[in-house]
């Protein structure tokens, strides 16, 4: 599947899948919008029984100043779902709240949580969210209109608020082998609140875990218009069940407008072939885009 994040098209496996929330903030403006995929907490579980564990978990994290203001079913990508509106206090303010989940699956469902507090202004946007919201996974490519952005947000893309920063980590897996994993991160010159690593100083992570790096390899490459370099190594850490080697890829590619991208691959070294498939992969057909 092809996939736009913020400035980058990148090519993954079908079989990948978000392992963490994509989060879109503006601070100036108290702004976040939550995507995220679970489990379904129970066998036969329905959209409702997953809003009241919701609702319960919100009133657990927000305290008594948490208010349901109400709550009504809602249809996503053709699945049953929930939405619910509250309210709770903050720091002395007023925040208010929006939280939709639908059925993926039997066993997957997918919650956006947006919070602002601006509420009449608030209500507008969430509806204009749930309304746009898509399939990630048709070839997705970003979309600007009218002071709005559709965004790929892990198990969909829905419109974004043009400005809210979208996420600059991005963590899968893939479904057909879970034991590999895929982390995308993106830094921007003069935006990042931290500097980007080096893949030395990423690779100096798993040392400073415990484990052996055997195997190192270095390389260069380039692919719309920027310069990269990759490593290829074996981290072996000794655990009670053994020794457990795994099989780490990294690339770093930098391009002329200030965007620094680094991916890393982790598997087990008997999955190296499909991982270094998948990364030089990514590598030949690596894109720009305006967003």
């Amino acid at each position: 599947m092809h996939i736009e994040l913020e400035g980058l098209r990148i090519s993954l496996p079908d079989s990948s899948q978000n392992s963490a929330p994509c989060i879109f903030t503006d601070d100036k403006k108290h702004e976040s919008l939550t995507v995220s995929r679970d489990k379904v907490p129970a066998a036969n579980w329905n959209a409702a029984d997953i809003m009241s564990q919701t609702r319960k978990e919100f009133q657990s994290g927000f305290g008594e100043s948490m208010k349901v203001l109400n709550q009504q079913p809602l249809v996503l990508l053709g699945q049953p779902g929930q939405q619910m509106k509250f309210k709770f206090e903050e720091f002395g303010a007023v925040e208010y709240g929006w939280v939709a989940v639908a059925l993926m699956s039997s066993v997957r469902f997918v919650q956006i949580t947006y919070m602002t507090r601006d509420e009449g202004d608030g209500q507008a946007k969430f509806e204009h969210m749930l309304n746009s919201v898509s399939d990630p996974n048709l070839n997705f490519i970003a979309k600007m209109k009218g002071g709005w952005v559709h965004r790929y947000a892990g198990p969909i893309a829905l419109d974004v608020p043009i400005n809210m920063d979208p996420p600059h980590v991005y963590s899968f897996f893939l479904s057909d082998d879970p034991g590999t994993n895929i982390v995308v991160k993106l830094y921007r010159l003069g935006q990042s609140a931290e500097p980007f690593p080096t893949l030395q100083q990423e690779t100096a992570r798993d040392s400073r875990d415990g484990a052996a790096i055997d195997n190192q390899e270095f390389g260069a490459f380039s692919a719309a218009g920027g310069n990269g370099t990759f490593t290829k190594y074996v981290s072996s850490r000794r655990d009670a069940a053994g020794n457990e080697r795994e099989f780490v890829q990294q690339l770093q590619i930098a391009f002329p407008d200030g965007l620094t991208a680094i991916v890393s691959g982790r598997t087990p070294q008997a999955s190296r072939g499909q991982l270094e498939n998948t990364l030089n992969q990514l590598m030949r057909t690596l894109e720009r885009s305006d967003r």
